[in-house]
């Protein structure tokens, strides 16, 4: 072991080995407690019982037996298993390209069977607590050998091994510097020179590597790295090969549940976010980059300050954006800046589930839940849980809770925006206060209750999230025309979509009254009105033009999609078994047993026709009820141990045995299928050669899975329909933004531009001409044209190639049906590029008008520190190595967010102690995430129990700074090892002088060794034992112990006010902590030494 030596100073270690039991000891205890906080999470979810400490993680197996019985926790226990612990379908799978594709199937279905899951869980816990409690104690009576790796725990580990290797070399496809072929050879088990074996022998004694593997495994990425960069033998990654190693070596591992942070809604946060948004490249546009521009957007790994959650994601550490989130801004900004008066927008506030009984399905009785979810309409911060009503407050469940009673409640949920379908609710306020749905329900005394949504809980209409661009751009003009008169701009707003809203539904009411009765009549009515007849109902124009649908037509257009559609399937299902694909295509579900489950399912539901009576009215109860059909999507989902529950089910469900029955479901005979994976297979065959037989004549008796759209003809039912789900049409501001530039800038010639894409071609030019700027760089790169999946490097074209190639490509199609542009091979990558350009150019949009967001909220603000004199978003240069000066992401911001501080931060009823404040002030704008990560981190509680604070007030005004407390968990990190080598230390000395002493329980050797010393040394040391039982309990569960005055009499609190301690050295509370166990070690062992000598 290499040691490095300054004069005076203790020696630093700088590499472990895999002798140094303390090293192992400190990562096993880590990796330990990962498990003990995700096992607590996943039971919280299941509403079973949390175990209480991290010996007792192995009690979850009985506890998880009882789950076997109840179909749903199963299911859900299935899908967080596979959500938290990735790598155990890995890890059961073993690839052989010799294997048939039925074997293939088979053992593919049983890598996600709950029970080999389960198996393979329990398999990977059992041997982690043997190792930790051989490395964490000197002789530990149960592990006094050091642990073996099994033949099939070895073979599991190498599978995940093996895919963990496919996994980095697509991590890496697009880096020009990290060759597949080379950069991985030593990495390959075939080869000779293979170094990281896991085992030494057949016997399976386990080397470093495959320690190091396994432990990794359940550790958290920045501390994987930190293990290797501190291990002989991985210690440097500086060339191309060790870098892959260190990737391998971590690639999966488990995903610790997320810790919630409170929502920080100020200014500074919105701006901030929205920022770093803007800084983010859209995921479509990176997919198309080349390798070196890609490489712009990965952020440095600092393995200190970085939120490395275990996530399954090479993106993580990339700015990318995963999803749209324009609309969310939008929103959050006309609702924090209370910018309407009256117009609100639909929040989702949660389930309630009103009624609870037990219902006999299947043979067993099983819970039956009604539900329905709760809308409010108000700005969002005003719905706080602090402003819940009474009886709201009384029945939230948050899942501290496990009584299973069939009382009412609401489940737990943060307020959030409800957007579906691409669409926000909107309503228009009317006096209304009470902005908390009514819990009532009510059903007569023998019926089961009934709730409905009132009427000021239910949305007016629905506006397009498309329409946010214009509707924001259109309100930012106005500012510009009037910027003090926020009320009247937000009042135009308003009018038009009120105006709206209203014309419409006056044309809908005169329909209605006959007095519109041909395309004539109605174009007249629509002349002055500002009502483009493209924007109404198909229906009501098929009635004026008195056209009739051909309806067989239609139904046999429609069967051959289905048809299509279902034989992709089976190919794409062909192809993911023989490993010729990796991932489905869009919107076909890879092999994941819980998404072909819900599939079948739906489409079962589809196929299945409703019964009717004697008059041709469809009758209840005829098909699946909600519940019914979640326990079918279950039952398929865990196919391989419930499979004898799917008859009983289907004939409860009518889908077999009844005049409702589904027309191929007998075709598939499930009776004789083992997985999942073969049932599809057989449904999917089965479906083909139903539709085959069809005829689009009988389209009528087939409507229920065809689902054609049919003429209706009465006119009040119609009104009716198209004013309960109303949907405004898209375009209400184009024409108020073209009279806009009409009378106010001139310079834009917009009179002649057609209605459709005047929006989205006034936005840049605007932009230019009034703030001389432009959209960020990123979006000039050179992007691939052709087929994304198999880049060439002559399909990278910068944007006057690809003018060019446009038009070409225009011309070479023009005037060809589908089919004879299919068999044009470039087709197909041509109709994709121009999908790419029509979304892009409303990402570019979108974020142009971000940006005039966030000038708003500056120019409000005048956010302190950060200077935004001649900031433009075309510097916004988004390369992570750049230090460019005006680039606003190098520009510096000051910061502060809170840290509570609770007395038992695990109880449900912890009690408030006091709140740090945390301060960023040197990091720039492009790190602002990781200050969020920081705050998150679970070491915080017990470290600022530490910290001597008289006021909130004094608290506020000397925050601590981020720096501090990074350096305080570096130096956590090196004194953990430290503490437990000291304690290892302590039990070799006392275990080798009392044969009577506990191995297996520090805490029970101590206090045993304390009762052999008689009452003078037991006065004498009983805070010491106290203290070191306090530290080693808090080091092994990655905490801080809680600051007890009378325990750490010795170690000096942090002082917010007056501490001289360098920022370089965090709070020095680890390093103390170290100290003082160090000190107290020293003088145990002094003691034994003593009593030794007077003994000899």
């Amino acid at each position: 072991m290499k040691e490095e030596e300054e004069k005076g100073k203790t020696p630093v270690v700088s590499t472990y080995n895999k002798d140094d039991k303390h090293f192992w000891a400190a990562f096993l205890n880590l990796a330990r407690h990962n498990v003990y906080i995700t096992i607590n999470h996943i039971n919280k979810l299941l509403e079973i019982r949390e175990i209480d400490n991290d010996e007792k993680v192995l009690d979850i197996k009985a506890l998880w037996q009882k789950v076997n019985k109840d179909l749903n926790q199963k299911a859900r226990l299935r899908e967080l298993m596979t959500k938290h612990f990735p790598f155990l379908e890995t890890a059961i799978y073993t690839k052989n390209k010799e294997d048939k594709k039925e074997v293939k199937e088979e053992k593919q279905a049983k890598a996600q069977s709950f029970d080999s899951l389960n198996h393979c869980l329990f398999l990977f816990l059992e041997k982690l607590q043997e190792a930790r409690n051989y490395y964490s104690h000197y002789k530990y009576s149960e592990s006094s050998k050091e642990p073996m790796l099994e033949k099939e725990l070895l073979k599991k580990m190498y599978n995940i091994f093996d895919n963990n290797i496919q996994l980095v070399i697509k991590d890496y496809q697009h880096n020009k510097d990290i060759n597949p072929d080379e950069d991985f050879k030593h990495l390959d088990r075939t080869e000779e020179d293979f170094n990281y074996y896991f085992a030494r022998n057949k016997k399976g004694n386990i080397t470093a590597s495959g320690l190091l593997f396994f432990v990794s495994l359940f550790l958290e990425k920045k501390d994987a790295i930190w293990m290797q960069q501190k291990l002989t033998g991985f210690k440097d990654n500086r060339e191309n090969k060790k870098k892959m190693t260190h990737e391998v070596f971590c690639r999966s591992r488990m995903l610790l549940p997320k810790l919630r942070l409170e929502s920080t809604q100020t200014q500074d946060w919105i701006l901030l976010d929205m920022l770093n948004e803007l800084i983010r490249c859209p995921k479509s546009l990176y997919e198309r980059l080349k390798g070196e521009d890609r490489k712009k957007f990965e952020v440095p790994f600092d393995s200190t300050d970085e939120d490395y959650d275990a996530e399954q994601d090479p993106f993580k550490n990339t700015l990318i954006r995963h999803q749209d989130r324009f609309p969310y801004f939008v929103l959050r900004y006309f609702d924090y800046n209370e910018i309407f008066k009256n117009l609100r927008f639909q929040i989702d506030l949660g389930t309630y589930h009103f009624s609870i009984y037990k219902k006999l399905i299947g043979g067993q009785k099983e819970d039956r839940h009604l539900t329905h979810k709760l809308y409010g309409f108000e700005r969002i911060q005003e719905f706080t849980k602090q402003h819940r009503p009474d009886d709201w407050k009384a029945i939230v469940k948050d899942f501290d809770t496990y009584e299973t009673s069939e009382e009412p409640y609401i489940s737990e949920t943060t307020p959030h925006y409800h957007l579906e379908n691409q669409k926000i609710g909107i309503r228009f306020r009317n006096g209304n206060n009470d902005i908390w749905p009514s819990l009532e329900t009510n059903g007569e005394n023998n019926e089961k209750s009934k709730y409905k949504l009132d009427k000021p809980y239910q949305a007016e209409a629905f506006l397009s999230v498309h329409e946010l661009l214009p509707m924001m751009f259109y309100y930012l003009l106005l500012k510009k025309e009037e910027p003090n008169n926020d009320k009247k701009n937000a009042s135009r707003v308003e009018g038009f979509i009120k105006r709206e809203i209203r014309d419409i539904f006056k044309l809908y009411d005169a329909f209605a009254n006959d007095e519109i009765n041909n395309i004539d009549d109605l174009k007249k009515y629509c002349k002055d009105k500002h009502i483009e007849i493209r924007h109404l109902p198909k229906q009501m124009i098929a009635i004026l033009y008195n056209k009739h649908k051909d309806m067989v037509e239609k139904a046999k257009v429609k069967q051959e999609k289905m048809k299509l559609a279902t034989e992709n399937r089976l190919k794409t299902l062909d192809k993911l078994i023989e490993g010729k694909m990796k991932y489905a295509k869009r919107g076909i579900s890879p092999l994941k047993s819980g998404e072909i489950a819900s599939w079948l399912v739906n489409d079962m539901m589809r196929f299945q026709p409703v019964q009717r009576d004697e008059n041709g009215e469809p009758l209840n109860n005829s098909k699946a009820n909600s519940t019914e059909y979640q326990l079918l999507q279950r039952t398929l989902a865990l196919f391989g141990s419930e499979h004898e529950r799917l008859t009983p089910y289907f004939k409860q469900m009518n889908l077999i045995g009844d005049t409702n029955s589904h027309p191929f479901l007998k075709q598939t005979e499930w009776e004789k299928c083992n997985n999942i994976l073969s049932f599809y297979r057989n449904y999917l065959k089965a479906k083909i050669e139903f539709l085959n037989k069809l005829k689009p004549e009988d389209w009528k008796k087939n409507q229920c899975f065809l689902k054609l759209k049919e003429p209706k003809t009465n006119r009040d039912t119609l009104v009716q329909g198209w004013k309960n789900g109303f949907n405004l049409p898209r375009g209400i501001f184009t024409e108020p933004i073209r009279k806009w530039f009409i009378k106010y800038w001139k310079k834009i010639k917009v009179d002649d531009l057609k209605r459709v894409g005047l929006v989205a071609k006034v936005i840049p030019l605007f932009f230019s001409e009034k703030y001389k700027d432009s959209v960020q760089p990123f979006y000039n790169y050179p992007f691939n044209v052709g087929n994304i999946d198999k880049p060439k490097e002559k399909d990278f074209l910068d944007i006057a190639r690809r003018r060019k190639l446009w038009d070409k490509k225009q011309l070479e199609f023009k005037g060809k049906t589908e089919e004879e542009k299919r068999k044009n091979p470039s087709y197909l990558d041509f109709k994709s590029w121009k999908k790419f350009e029509r979304e892009i150019r409303l990402t570019r949009n979108q974020d142009i008008v971000t940006w005039l967001m966030c000038i708003e909220i500056y120019n409000n603000q005048k956010v302190e520190n950060l200077n935004t004199g001649h900031i433009y978003l075309k510097d916004i240069i988004t390369n992570v190595e750049e230090e460019r000066s005006n680039n606003i992401l190098n520009q510096i911001k000051s910061m502060q967010l809170p840290v509570t501080v609770y007395e038992n931060e695990s109880s449900p009823k912890k009690k408030y102690l006091r709140t740090i404040y945390i301060e960023e002030n040197g990091t720039k704008l492009l790190k602002q995430g990781n200050f969020k990560a920081l705050v998150k981190d679970r070491r915080l509680n017990g470290l600022f129990s530490f910290v001597k604070t008289n006021s909130e007030a004094e608290s506020k005004r000397n925050p601590i700074s981020k720096l501090r407390v990074e350096h305080e968990l570096r130096e956590y990190q090196k004194a953990r090892i430290e503490i437990i080598k000291d304690m290892l230390a302590l039990e070799k000395t006392l275990i080798d002088n009392y044969d009577s002493l506990d191995t297996d329980n520090f805490h029970n050797m101590l206090t045993g060794w304390l009762e052999l010393k008689g009452e003078v040394n037991k006065a004498k040391f009983n805070n010491d034992v106290r203290l070191l039982t306090a530290v080693r309990n808090a080091f092994s569960h990655n905490q801080y112990p809680m600051y007890d005055e009378n325990l750490f009499v010795n170690i000096e609190r942090f002082s917010l006010s007056s501490s001289k301690i360098l920022e370089s050295k965090g709070l020095s509370i680890a390093v103390k902590l170290k100290e003082e166990v160090s000190k107290i070690v020293k003088k145990i062992q002094e003691e034994e030494d003593g009593k030794k000598e007077k003994e000899t």
